[in-house]
């Protein structure tokens, strides 16, 4: 095994110096698996709302139904997350969306809820319903940022042809 080494390092000395040979780097993600990538995050964040939506129901059943909902749409995302994951970096991975989409909102509702009444908030808002959901769509933007700078699938395969 020694004598194998010896002539791989050998041979490959200037490409692998200073690397680890066996150690595998990921390459980077296609435009598909940059949106899987941000369609497992929707889905963490809809699972998110669903648990924190029983919270607050004071029926039993309907409890135990979002946290099926929830639990469900933590496994899709799972399965359409385009690398091997971890419990550890899903686990780290959902509390990120999740404390992402908090304090975004934090940052983004709070100061309207000191400033304005709620029936002033109301009035605002009955001309304006989309108004709610339209404080989401910058983190849409940058993910469609993201995706439309990924390289496609087709550009991959000529780059690693060269």
């Amino acid at each position: 095994m020694r004598i194998k080494d010896a002539k791989f390092y050998r041979k490959y000395y200037k490409k692998y110096h200073g690397k680890d040979p066996y150690k595998k780097t990921p390459k980077p993600l296609t435009r598909l698996g940059v949106t899987r990538k941000y369609l497992s995050y929707l889905l963490f964040y809809i699972s998110s709302t669903f648990l924190l939506s029983g919270y607050a129901t004071s029926m039993r059943d309907l409890l135990i139904f979002n946290y099926a909902i929830a639990c469900v749409l933590v496994v899709a995302a799972v399965f359409i997350w385009p690398r091997e994951v971890k419990a550890l970096e899903l686990i780290g991975r959902y509390l990120g969306v999740v404390l992402f989409a908090a304090m975004y909102s934090a940052v983004i509702f709070l100061p309207i809820a000191y400033t304005v009444t709620t029936a002033e908030f109301a009035a605002f808002l009955q001309p304006f319903p989309w108004i709610i959901h339209a404080v989401y769509l910058p983190p849409a933007i940058y993910a469609g940022i993201m995706i439309w700078r990924a390289p496609s699938a087709k550009d991959e395969a000529n780059s690693s042809a060269a």
